[in-house]
């Protein structure tokens, strides 16, 4: 089934909604060869300002609540906060140690951000950006994903191979369950109530029902997927993948149709887009996708319609991470 009846977007590591006209137009790409934040005008797919940080960004997401960007430090066990209507650094918030992800839940305003050398998710006040709360997940907590139409967060647990799915106008653990194999990047599509779940050390996706925490079958192949993202107007699932055909790896954008899951062999198109795709990010209102290519300093912008290769952002230093804030339909 594919419509509007929930108001959520993919942000690559999180996934958030749409409250007005309060999101910024802008693209954030965390550089890792550079330490800092390309800022890339959406209308124009050029670069208008670097934020330089001073330390390794690891992930991204953006708070349309606030106007607020935050990035996550792996290597100084902190996040960043930049004002997204200025573009400037506002503050710098401790969490867990060796945090890897985050994500902002719009319904209350709270910023997740996981820990995996803790095995804890911290959660911020939007508002305030003070951690008001500390909660345990599973050993080795590496992805997260928020489904803004239930409010469960969903948190991948990489070393017990497990979700954890968290209440989050409760802010309380619901349940925990078993999932593929070292579990790593997620994302939920919010109309099919479905996670996606990459595994990092085989090729497998699984494939969950949000209403029953159970597996649904067959399960996704994809050689090294890397990072998934939904884009929920259309129910199409965009997965970055590593291909190795005539002795040559090439990057692959594997592009399902969500809606027909269950008959994944003949709703699957393979799109090339480089050498080294790695983080995804979907303008669910426009129709675009963004692969980043660390290897190639670049972004590849996709055409969802035609699923072909329409154009490249150039000017990054080994971008890595990707978030938008964009405006629900």
């Amino acid at each position: 089934m594919v419509g509007n009846r929930c108001n959520c977007k993919n942000q690559g590591l999180g996934i958030i909604g749409s409250p007005g006209d309060l999101c910024s137009k802008y693209i954030y790409v965390a550089n890792e060869g550079s330490n800092s934040i390309a800022v890339i005008d959406s209308d124009t797919n050029q670069i208008v300002k670097e934020i330089c940080l001073g330390f390794m960004p690891y992930a991204l997401a953006v708070n349309p609540i606030v106007n607020a960007v935050y990035v996550v430090n792996k290597n100084n066990n902190s996040v960043t906060v930049i004002d997204s209507t200025i573009n400037e650094i506002i503050e710098n918030i401790t969490v867990g140690y060796i945090p890897v992800s985050v994500a902002v839940d719009p319904s209350t305003n709270i910023v997740y951000v996981v820990n995996y050398g803790s095995n804890t998710l911290s959660l911020i006040n939007g508002y305030t950006n003070n951690v008001i709360s500390v909660l345990n997940t599973g050993f080795g907590p590496y992805g997260i994903t928020i489904n803004p139409a239930t409010n469960r967060v969903y948190v991948s647990n990489t070393v017990e191979s497990t979700i954890t799915v968290i209440d989050g106008y409760n802010k309380t653990v619901l349940t925990k369950f078993k999932a593929t194999p070292t579990p790593g990047k997620i994302a939920v599509d919010c109309v099919n109530n479905f996670l996606y779940v990459i595994s990092r050390d085989n090729s497998n996706i699984d494939v969950i029902d949000c209403n029953t925490n159970n597996r649904l079958y067959p399960h996704i192949y994809s050689l090294d997927p890397r990072d998934v993202a939904v884009n929920q107007n259309t129910g199409k699932v965009y997965i970055t993948r590593i291909e190795f055909f005539n002795y040559a790896y090439s990057s692959i954008v594997q592009a399902i149709d969500g809606n027909k899951v269950w008959d994944i062999e003949h709703n699957s198109r393979y799109i090339e887009v480089g050498c080294d795709a790695y983080g995804i990010s979907v303008d669910s209102m426009k129709n675009l996708i963004y692969v980043t290519n660390p290897s190639a300093n670049n972004i590849v912008v996709l055409d969802g319609d035609t699923e072909q290769v329409i154009g490249s952002i150039e000017g990054l230093n080994r971008p890595r991470a990707i978030a938008q804030c964009i405006l629900g339909s």
